[in-house]
This record gives C-alpha cells, structure tokens and sequence, in this order.
C-alpha cells in the first residue's frame, strides 16, 4: 500500500523494531492491524518469542479480540508461498511483500512454530499486566501472591457486610470536637464518600482548607485505608490500587525494575489516550533503562473521551514527549472505514473548532479517504444529512423535544429501510441516553426491533427485578432471612406466578398465626397459589443440588421467566438484561468467590440504582437496530448512523458529599452544592475547562463510526446554542445554525422532517408458521403458569456435550462453543449444499467466539472438523434429502406432563412427502454410541414427540443425529406402537 498518503508513516510505525514509536492513530486508520503487523515482525523477521512481547489493550473483551487478530494472521502467514499473491489489507499480506523474498520461506517454518504456541501470547489489560508483576514479586510489594483484581463487587460486599463497623472506627480516629461542629450527614453518605476515598492513594488533608473541610479529608483518608485494607486482607485489591501498589514496586526497588525491564524486548499499548498517569509512570519506569524494552505506543487524543475514568491529556502528551525523544512520532490519517464523502464535512467541521490548547485540546489531524476505495459511479450522493425541527411552539416542554426527536429518528429509520439497509446496519447513538424512554416508545409503535446498551439503567429494569425476587425466593426461609417473605410476594405477583391480589389476599388469611409467607397452602381452599408454591419448593430443592454458579442460568432458562419477557414489546432488549443479570451473578459466584446468598443480595441492594450497571447488550445484531451512548460505540462501526440528542445541554452531575484528591494530592471536598472547599472550587473550574474539550472530541468519535451515511438530528432552537459544545461546533465549522437558513455545504444535506411516516408492520421476532403459532399457543394455554424446562438451555447445544477424551484437547468452553456454533449452522441452512452449510461460519463463529471468550481459530476448527466429515455418511445422505420436506427449525415446544409444564426448542421438525413427522435431535457428542445415546437421551426426545403428538394429532418418529459420527439413531416412539 505504498500509495496510501501515509505510507511512510506507517512504514516507519511497523519497520522501526529497535526503536520506540508513538503512533497517533486517527478514526477507521487500522492501527489494530498496523500494531499487530510490527508484533509479526518481530516474532517472523527477528525470531523473537511470544513470552518477551507484550500487547496491552484498554478492554478483556478487546485483548481477546487482539489474540484472535494475531492468530489468524500468523496462520495467513504460514499459508502464504513464493507462487502466492499477499494480501495488502492484512497485516501477513503487507510483512510478506516488504520482506527480503530470501527470508520468506525461512520466515514460513517460523509461523508454523508460533502458530502451535499461541497458548504462551502475552495480551492483557494493563490491571492484569501489573497484577502478574505484583504476584512475581508479592513479598516485596505486601500482597498476597494469590490475591485477586476486584472492579468493585467485592467493595460493595465488603460496605454491605462491614461498612458500619469500618466507619464507626474511622471516626473514633477523628477528634470529637470536630465531629460535632461538622454539618448533619447521614451515615449512607459518609459509607459513600470512604468507598470513594479508598479507590485513590493515599491523600493529604490541606491546612489551608476550614476546620470542617479538613474534618471530612481526615474522615476519607482514614475511612478510605481502612476499607483498603480489610479489602487486601480478604485477598482482593481493587484496580487503582493495582497500579499505585505496582509504581511504588517499581520506583522503590531497582532490581526489581531492572529484572522486569529484561524480562521483555516489546510491549505494544493500544488506546494510550485513554491511559491514567499512574499507567503512565509504571511504562516510563519499564521504558527508563539499559535493557528496557522497545515500546510501541498507539492511540489518538482526538478520541480521549473517557476522563471519568481517569484519562488525562496533558500526562498523555508529557509521557509522549518523553517517548518521542528516544524514539519517533507517526500520524495515520487513512480511514478505511467511512466514504470520502462523509470525510470532507467531518474534516472542515473539526479543522475550525479543534483548536490546541496543551493539556486540554490535541491539534486536529485531519483523515485522508482511502485512494483505493471503490469510486462512485454517478453523481456523488449526500453522504450526511442535518436533519432540523426548530422547537414549534415557544416554551415547548423537553418530554415534547423528546418526542418529536424520536419520531424523526424513526422516519430516518423507515427511510434506510426502504432503501434496502437492514436493522443491523443502523446504530443510533445519544450522548447520553436520558431520552431513551421517549425512542422506547416511538420505536415500540413504528415496530422497530432495538437494543440498548450503555445507559445506566440496568437495575431499574422490571425484568431484573423478577429475577432478584425470584431467585431470593428459591434460597428459602434459611438463606433468604427477612427477604424470604417479600421475595415470595414478589414472585408470586411477577408473570411466572400468575397469582391475582384477591387469590394472594386469600392465601394470607389461611395461613396459622405463626406461619411464614411462604408456607405451603391447602391445595382445596388456595389452588392457585399451592401450585405457585410447589413449583418453588421443586427450584429450591434444585437450589440444594445444584453448582452455585450454575443456578441463576438454569433458574432462567427452567422458570420460563426469559420466555415470557421475550413475548413483551422489545423482547429483545428484555431477554438481554436477564442474560446479562444470570452471567454477572454466575461470574461474582465463579471469579469473585461470593456465595450464591452473597451474589443475590448485592444485586438486591442495587435494584432501583441508576449509576451501578449499563443494560445488556442483545447478540440479535443482524435483526435489530442499536441504541447507544457515544461512549459505548467507541471504537464500533455501522453502514448506517444517526446522532441524535444534538441540542442536549451537558449536565455537571450530582452535587451531594464527595472527596478527590487535586492534582498536588490534597483531598478537595465538596459537602453540597453550596459547600466546597477552596480546592474543590479549583478542581470545578480546571474540570469545565476540560469538559467542554472532550465534548468536542465526543462529538469527533460520534461523527466517525458511520461507514456509508451520517445522519444528525437536532430539534432545538437557537436559546439551546450557547453553552452548548455541540451546536457551538457546527455553527463555527458549517455555519448552522437551528432557526437560521440552511448552510449549502458540498456533501450535506440540510433539510426538515417529512411528514408523519408509515408505521412498519415488522417484528423483530419474526413470523412464525402457523404450526410453530399453533402447538405454542394450545400447549400453553394447557399448562399452568410455572413452566419447567426441558433443558437449561435447548438452543444452545452447549450442555449436550459430553466428556471428550483426554488427549483430544477439546476442552468442555470449546466443546460447548462448538456445539452452539453447528447447531447455529443447522439452524439458518437451506439444505441445499454443504458449501451453503459452512458459508455463514466465520461470521456466526465469531460472534459466538467472542460471547463465549473461546480462540476463534480453535472454534471454526474444531467445528469444520465435524462438518467435514458428515458427506459420504447415511446422516448426510438423509440431509441433503430434506431440501425439499416440510421442516420447522428451532421450533418452540410446551408440554403438559404430570401437573408441570415443560419448554425447550426442537432442533429439527421436518416431513418428507407422503411421509410422517419426524423429531430430529442434533448431538454433537464426541464418539457417542447410538445405543448410549438412545440410553442418555431417550427421555428428553420422549417428551418432544408428546408435545408434537399433541399439537398435530398423530405421533412423530423420532431421531438422533449423531453429527461427530454421521449417524442416525432412531428411538422407538408411540407411532412404533400404534
């Protein structure tokens, strides 16, 4: 790509191997690829080993992503030959054409090598990066070498469980003539500000500041040590004392840092605009030595949006002055994502407003189009559009605003699909999500199929609530303790127990004096809520057997809870935070080491809570549009984007008591929104400077994430400008301005709303066949309220697989993954060839890869493996015969058995012609014996043909397809009988 404008900065970025370079990395440049193509380089060309480099990212889930980039890379590499074409847009492509052609055979052999040790890739965050160091010397640095990260669960339970005992001795260490003269605070807010205080180091307390200021900093600093350490002491550290504990490791002890200096010849940073100083003094002291290694740092100030978390530009541009002298500077400014189109405007918009200003605002690079993009064909298209609906009446209320945005939001959707984009292509993005509720409801009459992530709303959700109670419920009157009641309540209220007030009033009065609410009923006087109750004592005997860390999914998936909300309006949105609420339990259960009791009741206390959880994320990426906060969509991508909110002022947040240290290391506090002290009055001010820079580049990251077309809707007036970064911005960049003339700019479209649009008729869940819609709606209405499932979970075929042998390598997170993946395959073929089969693999692959944290590279092995082998066998043969049959894939089932109604999903219903109805269950298995399967499975299959028999009349057969084996085992069923 040597006709890339930037070609030589990128040549220098990945050819320069001995010397450090700072990349700055503008919007869609590549620089995951360009950083990875300099790790091959130094792993092909110098023969260097994948333990002495290592690549820190901002994210797990991105450190993840990278390990998966750099593996299928090295395994392009390994298949390139002298007789093939590289190619360019990979990073294997680009080291192959500029090596010396002497050197790629040899380099070949090298890929094959690294290829089979890929387990020993050195890719993590930085908090896991230091936490290694910490552990290689725990002595020194005063942990436990078995301690383990905590990013924040573990602080609430230790608040939960101690914090009255933590304040009570923080403040008997405080005078008591001070105490009396501060000004009432409750104890809540005291926890508060101690659980703050001990995220940072320790902090002075300024004499200057008045006695009560200084009463408050003295209650931080030692309420905050003492959380500290009872934390430490139970074997956790949280994340910022990570870092401080790793730079004071460093910096006190030189033959530490000397050693970990030797230890590697690369480390490679990604995002280092969103780095903190303590990051930063931890890579200057690795990077400040005779054997230090080589640093590779690459990020973009433009995109330093995360200041919240503690980013700070000005030690960002420090630390790169001091990189630049020992090394060099590259900028990238290719974009290979967005249209030149969509660059222009974006170019002349920040080219004007982002000015530099050190420490608080980066010189605006500009971003070049990609020269080998493919060229319009015809006059060029509006690539943005500035959609504008000035208020239309004077004091119009912002619950209006926010209606009529939402409904333009919904035209410019209807729009895009009419034009052929699919759901899945359209991202709508927000600054913040406060008008999510008035998008929630235009979205739900137009039928428009959405999720929403990044908005701090999770524990607000009535669904996550359902789930709380009912898990609560399931512990029992032992566990539960004074919940145990309420929680009962609550389930029996919530859509799985069904139970109506008058029922509910009735159970109450039948209970004897000194029962608990709970207590089983007479099955004559209360049926209902006997039933209700029976179910429960069945999930909490289950509750007794079961793994801890398995129960909140499988309580899930047997309650039929999912399946319920999933029916209700943004069903889709729903089923996401209940997914995301059962993993986070099961992870606090796995990682954190909470008991199940522990887990549940931190999720408790936070229910109603705004500022503690973003929303689940639905995987439903191809059939539903995506809402959320620009923050969130960082680093993401789509065809098709509308940036809404525009006219949103910037609010300062909460105003209640609060302590930070400044930038000298005194504690600033603030008592109220009228009560600062000096130094917090200084933060306030030095803050709103930097504010107002990163809502500039907020608005750069939104403006960039669009592949095709950019859409902005704004529907304030011009009173809403001043004051406002976003309005401000495109009146200096396009002269736009609310209730002025439209600007006529080259590539943009200013114009007003249309009219009221159609309503799309579409689901997001899809229609279903009237068969499908038949046997759910007459099984369900002939079971009782409180289904039990089939199995934990049918459409994932994850818990289908059995034990692999020893030697296989297959481990059970792959096994299941693999599972998922085929079944996934099976679901969406059309039977008509096996290239048509494997097509969807790699994308389908990845995202299950990435769901499930697997090696994709091992995934899509793993499973072509098995697919491979299915033609020439009688399962195949049958397979490729179903092309023409009536077949229902994935098809819902509920059943009536013994007084329970049971759920799960078909993996295949199919009829040949003139022939009957077949169950077909997929099994994935390892080696599985058709008569041990038949054994293992009989059961499970028995009550899918009862359901089918049921539904349709007339008994199916019913078979097992063993998909590692290629056969066919068939069970007898009540048809055999007839």
């Amino acid at each position: 790509m040597t006709n890339l404008p930037d070609a030589e900065a990128r040549e220098t970025a990945v050819a320069n191997l001995g010397s450090n370079v700072v990349v700055v990395a503008g919007a869609g440049s590549g620089k995951t690829s360009l950083l990875i193509e300099r790790l091959l380089g130094y792993l092909l060309l110098e023969e260097g080993s994948l333990r002495r480099a290592c690549a820190i990212t901002f994210t797990r889930k991105a450190a993840a992503e990278m390990l998966d980039r750099l593996t299928e890379e090295v395994e392009l590499f390994s298949q390139l030959a002298a007789d093939k074409q590289a190619d360019p847009a990979t990073a294997a492509g680009r080291l192959w054409e500029r090596m010396d052609p002497k050197k790629r055979q040899r380099a070949v052999v090298i890929a094959e090598k690294v290829l089979s040790s890929m387990d020993e890739a050195q890719i993590s965050t930085i908090h896991s990066f230091c936490s290694g160091l910490l552990r290689r010397w725990a002595q020194a640095a005063g942990v436990s070498p078995g301690f383990e990260g905590d990013e924040g669960n573990s602080l609430d339970l230790l608040v939960q469980k101690r914090g009255a005992e933590i304040l009570g001795g923080a403040l008997k260490e405080i005078d008591t003539e001070a105490l009396d003269a501060l000004p009432p605070i409750n104890d809540k807010a005291l926890l508060e500000m101690i659980r703050k205080a001990s995220q940072f180091p320790p902090t002075k307390i300024s004499k200057k500041d008045p006695v009560h200021f200084a009463t408050f900093g003295q209650l931080a600093a030692t309420g905050g040590d003492r959380l500290r350490t009872a934390l430490c002491e139970e074997g956790w550290l949280g994340f910022d004392d990570i870092l401080q504990r790793t730079r004071n490791l460093l910096a006190e002890h030189e033959d530490i840092r000397i050693f970990e200096q030797a230890r590697w010849d690369h480390l490679l940073v990604d995002e280092l605009q969103d780095t903190d100083p303590v990051q930063y003094e931890i890579l200057n002291l690795l990077a400040e030595g005779q054997k230090s290694p080589t640093l590779f740092l690459v990020g973009d100030p433009k995109q330093s949006i995360y200041r919240f978390r503690g980013a700070d530009l000005k030690a960002y541009e420090l630390f790169c002055q001091k990189m630049n002298s020992k090394g060099s500077r590259v900028v990238l400014t290719t974009n290979f994502r967005s249209r030149p189109e969509l660059l222009r405007p974006v170019n002349d918009l920040f080219a004007t407003t982002m000015a530099e200003e050190e420490g608080i605002q980066p010189a605006y690079d500009p971003v070049e189009p990609n020269p080998f993009a493919k060229k319009e064909s015809k006059k060029e298209p509006t690539r943005i559009r500035v959609v504008n609906q000035p208020p239309l009446i004077e004091k119009e209320l912002l619950g209006d605003l926010r209606d009529r945005e939402a409904g333009i939001v919904v035209q410019e959707i209807q729009r895009m699909r009419a034009e052929g984009t699919e759901w899945g292509q359209i991202l709508v993005l927000l600054p913040r999500l406060t008008g999510l509720q008035n998008l929630v409801q235009a979205f739900h009459e137009a039928g428009i199929p959405f999720t929403a992530g990044g908005g701090k709303t999770f524990y607000k959700q009535q669904e996550v609530a359902d789930f709380v109670a009912l898990l609560t419920a399931c512990l029992g009157p032992a566990q539960a303790g004074e919940d145990y009641s309420t929680a009962v309540l609550a389930f029996l209220r919530s859509p799985i127990g069904g139970i109506k007030d008058q029922a509910l009033f009735d159970y109450k009065q039948s209970l004897p004096e000194n029962a608990v609410f709970g207590d089983l009923p007479s099955k004559d006087e209360c049926p209902d809520v006997y039933q209700a109750l029976n179910q429960l004592e069945g999930w909490q005997k289950l509750t007794l057997s079961t793994p801890e860390d398995e129960m909140p999914r499988l309580l899930l998936d047997q309650s039929g809870l999912g399946v319920l909300w999933a029916m209700r309006k943004n069903g889709f949105q729903a089923l996401a935070n209940l997914e995301k609420a059962a993993e986070s339990l099961s992870a606090l259960v796995r990682e954190s080491r909470f008991t199940l009791p522990e887990a549940i009741g931190l999720m408790s206390n936070r229910l109603g809570s705004g500022d503690d959880a973003e929303q689940g994320t639905s995987e439903e990426g191809k059939e539903a549009v995506t809402v959320l906060t620009v923050h969130k969509a960082k680093g993401l991508e789509r065809e098709r984007v509308i940036l809404a909110g525009i006219q949103e002022k910037q609010t300062s947040g909460k105003s209640g008591l609060n302590v930070c240290p400044d930038s000298d290391g005194y504690w600033a506090v603030r008592i109220n929104s009228k009560e600062k002290s000096p130094l917090w009055e200084n933060l306030e001010e030095e803050d709103a400077k930097h504010n107002r820079a990163e809502r500039l580049r907020l608005l750069y990251v939104a403006m960039t994430r669009a592949k095709e077309e950019l859409v902005l809707v704004q529907t304030g007036g011009d009173s809403r400008v001043e004051g406002n970064v976003w309005l401000e911005a495109l009146e200096t960049g396009w002269e736009f301005r609310p209730e002025g003339p439209p600007p006529e700019i080259r590539g943009i479209l200013f114009t007003a709303p249309e009219g009221k649009a159609a309503t799309i008729a579409s689901s997001s869940q899809g229609t279903p066949s009237a068969k499908e819609a038949l046997s759910a709606i007459n099984a369900w209405a002939d079971s009782p309220p409180k289904p039990v499932a089939l199995n934990a979970s049918p459409s994932s075929i994850a818990h289908q697989i059995s034990s692999y042998p020893p030697d296989s390598g297959i481990g059970g997170e792959l096994a299941a993954a693999t599972g998922t993946l085929i079944h996934k395959l099976f679901e969406i073929w059309d039977f008509h060839s096996w290239e048509s089969l494997k097509k969807p693999m790699d994308g389908e692959g990845a995202e299950i890869a990435e769901k499930e944290c697997v090696p994709l590279n091992r995934l899509l092995t793993r499973a072509a493996d098995i697919l491979d082998r299915l033609p020439g066998t009688p399962l195949g043969d049958l397979l490729l015969t179903l092309r023409q049959a009536e077949k229902y894939p994935e098809l819902p089932a509920l059943h009536k058995k013994d007084g329970k109604s049971w759920q799960g999903f078909i993996d295949l219903l199919y009829r040949e012609k003139g022939g009957p109805w077949v169950v077909a269950d997929f099994k994935t298995d390892a080696s599985l014996a058709p008569e041990d399967a038949v054994a293992q499975y009989r059961a499970q299959l028995d009550l899918y043909g009862e359901t089918i028999h049921a539904a349709l009349g007339e008994p199916p057969e019913l078979k097992i397809f063993l998909l590692d084996t290629g056969v066919i085992a068939d069970i007898p069923s009540q048809r055999a009988n007839q």
